[in-house]
Formats: C-alpha cells, sequence, structure tokens
C-alpha cells in the first residue's frame, strides 16, 4: 500500500476522463447518425408531398376538359387538352416517387375517368354530325352529362 502515492490518484482519473470522452463521442456519433435519417426521411416525405400537390393538380387536369367541353362545345381542342392531360397523369403515376406508394386505388379511380371522359367526347362527337336532331342531341347531351356526373365523381 505505501507503493500507491498521492498522485497515482491521476491516472484513475485520467481513465475516467479518457471513459466520459469515449462515451461522448459515442453519443455524439448517435446523434449525427439521427440527424442524418431524420434528414433522409423528410427529404422523403417533402418528395411524397409534393408528388401528392402534383397528382392533385393532375386530376384536376384531367376533368377539366369535359367540364369545358360542355361550356365552349370545342371538341377538338378540348380533346386535345384532354390528351395533354392524361399525358401528364400517367407521367405522374410512373414517376420515382410513386413507386414507393401504393397507387392502385388512384390509377382504378383514373382509369374510370378516362373511361367516362371517352364517353363525353363520344357522345360530343356523335351530335356534331349536322343529321342530328333535337330529340337525339338532347339524349346525347344526357348521357355525356351522366358520364360527366360520374367522371366529376371520381374525381
Amino acid at each position: 500500500m505505501s507503493r500507491i502515492r498521492w498522485y497515482h490518484f491521476y491516472f484513475l482519473l485520467a481513465l475516467f476522463d479518457i471513459v466520459v470522452i469515449m462515451f461522448s463521442l459515442h453519443l455524439h456519433d448517435r446523434t449525427l447518425d439521427s440527424v442524418g435519417r431524420l434528414l433522409k426521411t423528410a427529404v422523403q416525405l417533402d418528395a411524397k408531398s409534393r408528388w401528392h400537390r402534383t397528382a392533385q393538380q393532375r386530376i384536376l387536369e384531367l376533368n377539366a376538359p369535359g367540364n369545358e367541353l360542355f361550356r365552349s362545345e370545342n371538341h377538338q381542342h378540348e380533346q386535345a387538352r384532354f390528351r395533354v392531360a392524361r399525358g401528364n397523369m400517367t407521367d405522374t403515376l410512373d414517376s420515382p416517387v410513386a413507386r414507393d406508394m401504393d397507387t392502385a386505388l388512384l390509377r382504378e379511380r383514373i382509369d374510370e375517368m378516362v373511361a367516362a371522359a371517352s364517353i363525353i367526347f363520344d357522345e360530343f362527337d356523335a351530335i356534331r354530325e349536322p343529321h342530328v336532331s333535337v330529340d337525339q342531341r338532347q339524349a346525347g347531351l344526357a348521357r355525356a352529362g351522366q358520364a360527366m356526373a360520374k367522371m366529376d365523381e371520381q374525381q
């Protein structure tokens, strides 16, 4: 016991300091790792949020030509707008962000909207003919209106 002098306790204190420093470095590493994961998650959530806003806008764009057709009866222009909107919607659904999400229900609703739009454009195409009677025009507009109501419901 006489060999242990008071200054030998400094070695114990130094060893304790080393343990505290190592533990602090470990906590620092875990904190940085957590921050990295948090940032990665935030970036992913932001991308999904932007995708949802874009998809919502694309759905409105997909529905607009059918609605506008009833007002303007400009069949060719609205059909061209619909083709562009449909292409934009397809691009949105096929984007890399969408691959990580379950879009089956959305795709089903979009397909139903496209089918309804096809009916609308077909009916307006049929009633544009010069030999169409007023009754046939009314019936065609009624069928187009039902299809537009279905399209609005799917939206």
